[in-house]
C-alpha cells in the first residue's frame, strides 16, 4: 500500500511538471512567435 501511495504522488508530481512546462512553452512561443 505504501508503494502504490508513493507512487502516485510521483505521478502527481511528474503531471504537474509536465503542465508547468507546457505552460512555458506555451508562454514562449505566444511571447516569441
Amino acid at each position: 500500500m505504501n508503494w502504490l501511495k508513493r507512487l502516485g504522488a510521483n505521478i502527481y508530481f511528474i503531471v504537474l511538471i509536465g503542465l508547468a512546462l507546457l505552460l512555458f512553452i506555451l508562454g514562449g512561443v505566444k511571447v516569441f512567435g
